[in-house]
């Protein structure tokens, strides 16, 4: 049995990690008290009030965080399955050819 190599997507899997970074930006997060907050909200929080620059920073940087590492990671499996279904589909296709 050998092993089969596959040859990495690098578009394909960018597309798929920034899809999963974007969408969780515009998603509410609710808070305790049942309040809701859209963490690109911290945005327009740096626009209007730029003396909370340090707080809007670390909120920036706190989600993007939380948001890149997964986005990433879990784009990197979504992209392996998906090269790996590509590859069979075409080795079927050229054997049955």
């Amino acid at each position: 049995m050998t092993l089969t190599r596959f040859k990495t997507n690098l578009r394909l899997w960018f597309w798929i990690s920034l899809v999963l970074f974007v969408v969780p930006w515009f998603l509410p997060i609710w808070g305790v008290k049942g309040d809701a907050i859209m963490p690109a909200a911290i945005w327009l929080i740096l626009i209007e009030y730029p003396d909370h620059l340090f707080e809007s920073f670390m909120g920036i940087f706190m989600f993007t965080l939380l948001f890149g590492i997964p986005a990433i990671s879990v784009g990197w499996i979504l992209h392996c399955l998906s090269v790996m279904i590509r590859d069979t589909i075409r080795r079927r296709q050229s054997h049955a050819a």
